[in-house]
């Protein structure tokens, strides 16, 4: 960032809206939204202030079988094997 200080890694990334669950496997749906307020003011961040949580983005209509004009076509759903398994 400036002469002599340490280096930092800078990371740019874009934040999905959270638009429900999935009616089948409870899964937390998201989309993509240029306009979402923190796509507006916080695209960048430190890498070491960012909290590491593997997640995987999967479509929600990967065949495209849903007809054209249903938003759920843009939908993805999370897939986060995170979470603590209720024994």
């Amino acid at each position: 960032m400036y002469p002599g200080d340490p280096s930092k890694v800078v990371v740019g990334g874009s934040w999905l809206e959270v638009m429900g669950k999935c009616p089948i496997a409870g899964n937390t749906l998201v989309r993509k939204n240029a306009n979402h307020p923190f796509n507006l003011s916080a695209e960048f961040t430190f890498l070491q202030e960012c909290y590491t949580m593997p997640v995987a983005l999967w479509p929600y209509d990967p065949f495209k079988r849903l007809p054209s004009q249903d938003p759920h076509r843009e939908y993805y759903d999370i897939l986060d094997r995170n979470q603590q398994d209720l024994v």
